[in-house]
């Protein structure tokens, strides 16, 4: 039976499915975590992110079902992580699909609504997965961060709810800018929202190390700062910039990174990858224009 494909002119793909493995050069020199002067604003961590940040599981034929995060521009355009949306066996974009929606209401009730949806547009890179280790993974830094990981999708119904337009960002990151991002209405652990005076669940804050530009989009580094601890599962979540004292909705979070130093005990192969401890970084996708 054959797959029925969107219309081209709907088809904004610009996807960057690279297979192959990219090595780095043995003169690889360790990367060097920053650590900045000046903490966060304080008021940062206590402000609502402006937007709704929505929990998703998308169905991929033939296989498992997964879930990640995501943020509704509107009552029909959603956004979240391109590899939410990659069918893996073989690796290959799900164009068009069904998904559930998950958000909770002003009363705290948890609502879902099912929808199908077609890919407007995304880029991602196959390989770039929550760890990055040189020796093991011979992924090139450069090549991350020069492709971006995110998708737009169209819905194919309005949401039976009201959307707030998020406010966007006016400008672009740069090193040593607060961003945060946070996973949206599923989590129920009350004492972390109790800590930060949340609404909206737990959140992380992280300020910018890299920022890397291309025509598919812009990628930045985040060095962890505060609150919440990102788990599996936070791909796709909407990050935010804080600007004029206020978070600006900016991108999607891609990955989780836990990068190991090159003398690491994992490249010596003498323990499992989940025992070895490493340095933790978080990486961040954006469009070069949301719809």
């Amino acid at each position: 039976m054959q797959t029925k494909m969107p219309t081209p002119p709907k088809l904004r793909i610009r996807l960057a499915l690279l297979m192959t493995i990219f090595g780095i050069a043995g003169c690889y020199d360790p990367l060097k975590i920053p650590t900045f002067e000046q903490s966060a604003p304080v008021d940062c961590e206590r402000a609502d992110f402006a937007g709704e940040v929505v929990d998703l599981t998308v169905y991929f034929p033939g296989e498992t079902s997964r879930s990640s995060r995501g943020m509704l521009l509107n009552t029909k355009t959603l956004v979240t992580a391109g590899h939410a949306v990659v069918c893996r066996g073989p690796l290959r974009p799900l164009f068009e699909g069904e998904l559930v929606i998950a958000r909770r209401d002003a009363a705290g009730r948890l609502i879902r609504t099912t929808k199908r949806f077609e890919m407007l547009e995304g880029s991602f890179l196959t390989g770039s997965g929550a760890r990055l280790d040189s020796a093991v993974d011979h992924i090139s830094l450069e090549e991350l961060q020069l492709h971006p990981d995110y998708a737009v999708l169209e819905l194919d119904s309005d949401v039976p709810w009201n959307v707030e337009a998020p406010i966007f960002a006016t400008r672009a990151p740069k090193y040593g800018d607060v961003m945060g991002f946070g996973i949206g209405p599923s989590d129920n652990r009350p004492g972390d929202i109790a800590a930060v005076g949340l609404v909206r669940g737990p959140r992380a804050i992280a300020r910018v190390w890299t920022v890397t530009a291309s025509d598919l989009g812009t990628t930045v580094e985040l060095v962890p700062e505060s609150g919440a601890v990102p788990a599996p599962g936070w791909s796709g979540a909407p990050v935010f910039l804080w600007e004029d004292r206020q978070w600006r909705f900016w991108g999607v979070v891609r990955s989780i990174l836990q990068f190991h130093p090159e003398d690491s005990p994992t490249v010596k192969k003498y323990l499992p990858d989940g025992e070895v401890p490493g340095t933790v970084l978080y990486r961040a996708s954006a469009a070069a224009k949301w719809p």
